[in-house]
Parts: C-alpha cells; sequence; structure tokens
C-alpha cells in the first residue's frame, strides 16, 4: 500500500546489482580504479595476493604494482588511455606485492560505465600467481 511497485523494482535491482558485487568481490581478487589509475576499492582477496592493507593502495596509483620501467613506459600510458576512452584491456601481467614477490595476473580490465561514460574501471583477474622471484631494488 505505501510503496509504489514502480519504485520498489528498480530498488530491488539495485540490491540485487549490490549483491552480485560483493559476491564477486567476495570470491575474487578484485580492484577499481578511476579512469586515471588511482585505486578506489579493493577486495580482501586482492590485499591479501598483494600484501597490501587497504589503507595502503585505496588512492594510490596502480604503477605501485608494477617496476619502475613498466610504470613509465608508453605502453602503460596508453593501457589507462584505452581504459579511459572504454577499450577493455586483456592478458598476462606482471605485478610486485608488498615485499618485492612477483605476481602473474590474468585478468581483464574493463571499463565501468555510467551513462555512457566511462567513470572508471575495474581489473578481475581469474588468475593470480605467486612466484618466487622479488623484484630488485633498482626497479621498485
Amino acid at each position: 500500500m505505501f510503496f509504489n511497485k514502480k519504485v520498489s523494482q528498480p530498488v530491488a535491482k539495485v540490491a540485487r546489482e549490490v549483491a552480485i558485487v560483493e559476491s564477486m568481490s567476495n570470491a575474487m581478487a578484485m580492484v577499481e580504479f578511476d579512469t586515471q589509475g588511482i585505486v578506489v576499492e579493493a577486495s580482501a582477496n586482492f590485499l591479501n595476493a598483494m600484501g597490501y592493507e587497504r589503507a595502503e593502495v585505496v588512492g594510490q596509483h596502480h604503477r605501485q604494482f608494477c617496476s619502475r620501467s613498466e610504470a613509465s613506459s608508453i605502453k602503460y600510458q596508453q593501457f589507462w588511455r584505452d581504459i579511459a576512452s572504454g577499450q577493455p584491456q586483456s592478458g598476462r601481467f606482471t605485478r610486485y606485492r608488498k615485499d618485492g614477490g612477483e605476481v602473474v595476473i590474468e585478468g581483464n580490465d574493463f571499463p565501468i560505465k555510467q551513462d555512457g561514460k566511462v567513470i572508471g574501471a575495474m581489473k578481475l583477474p581469474p588468475t593470480l600467481q605467486r612466484c618466487t622471484k622479488k623484484r630488485s631494488a633498482s626497479k621498485i
């Protein structure tokens, strides 16, 4: 009687979508970025895999997970331009944990769009593989 069915259906849809994202976050090593590569949110699985606390990554640039040479490369800069323009990216990427250990990520980076405008990006790596190699101090 107090709830209009037309209003409650969109609310139910939003609640369902939130539940889906929360379930994915609990099951996968997800990380969300703005269009410039700044970490907006990271799942506990991602944080555990990379050896960071949430406060150490949110608000920081994605490059903290990369070697210096990669982070300063033209290819890396193009990657973020492509994401910002709405082009999804996929591949196998070597990233580095807080302790310097290598993590090989096979995953998809895809734009998050709202009203047709790219507002961020999400990485959904179905595969994270820790390696025993550590980056040298010159690559940090």
